[in-house]
C-alpha cells in the first residue's frame, strides 16, 4: 500500500514560545523546566532562543533536544528498525543521512535522555515545499510529549526558511500515526496519490 500524504500550512501555527507556554499551563511541561546550558530567564524565552540559534534546551525532566548528527545514525537507525510503520531503504544509510544532513542543515533532530537518543525528527525541503520522515519516540518515552516538541522544532527550522506548508508521508495502516499528526494540526489528504520512480537500484552512496 502506497503511504498517504499529509500536510500543515506553517502561518497557522502557534510559534513555539505560545505552544511552549500552552504546554507548561496545561502541566504537559513543567514550569521548572530551564535551558540545558543554565541560562537564567524564563523556560519559554530561553528555550525559543536556544531553539532559534539552533542549541536546544531541556523539553521534559531528563530529556533535551539537540540537532540530529552524522554520528548519531546508529543510534537513530536502531530506533527506526523496531517499527514496521518506519520504511527504511537505501536513503536511510549512513552516508545518505549524512548526506541529508548536509544538504538541510539545523532541519534535523533527536530527543535525548542522558546520553541514549530517544526520539528522531527528519526535516528537509526542496526550496517550495518542507517534508519530514522518521518521526519516531521509544515506547518507553511516550506520552511526555517528546513527539510534539519534535514536530515543533521542525516546523520551527520551516518557518526560519521561509516555507510556507510542509508535508510527511506515512503507510495507509498506520492509524496510531494517522491519529498523532491530526492531533498536531496537519491535515489527511485523500485528493492525492503517491507516483514513485527508482533512479537507480544501487544504494546513493
Amino acid at each position: 500500500m502506497f503511504p498517504q500524504r499529509g500536510e500543515f500550512s506553517l502561518p497557522h501555527r502557534a510559534t513555539l514560545a505560545q505552544r511552549w507556554e500552552n504546554l507548561q499551563r496545561i502541566g504537559r511541561i513543567p514550569a521548572e523546566a530551564s535551558t540545558r546550558s543554565g541560562e537564567a530567564g524564563s523556560a519559554t524565552s530561553g528555550f525559543a532562543a536556544n531553539l532559534l540559534g539552533g542549541n536546544l534546551g531541556v523539553m521534559t525532566a531528563g530529556s533535551a533536544l539537540r540537532q540530529m548528527l552524522p554520528g548519531d545514525h546508529a543510534a537513530c537507525r536502531a530506533l527506526w528498525e523496531r517499527d514496521p510503520a518506519i520504511g527504511l531503504s537505501d536513503a536511510d544509510s549512513e552516508c545518505a543521512i549524512a548526506a541529508y544532513l548536509e544538504r538541510n542543515p539545523g532541519g534535523s533532530f533527536v530527543a535525548v535522555v542522558g546520553d541514549e537518543v530517544v526520539g528522531t525528527i527528519l526535516c528537509g525541503h526542496d526550496g517550495r515545499r518542507g517534508y519530514i520522515h522518521h518521526l519516531y519516540v521509544a515506547p518507553g518515552h511516550r506520552m511526555l510529549g517528546l513527539g510534539r516538541q519534535l514536530v515543533e522544532a521542525g516546523l520551527d527550522y520551516f518557518g526560519r526558511e521561509g516555507l510556507g506548508k510542509c508535508h510527511l508521508f506515512i503507510f495507509g495502516t498506520n492509524e496510531p500515526g494517522k491519529h498523532f499528526w491530526r492531533r498536531v494540526g496537519f491535515v489527511q489528504r485523500d485528493d492525492l496519490d503517491v507516483f514513485s520512480f527508482s533512479l537507480s537500484d544501487s544504494a546513493p552512496c
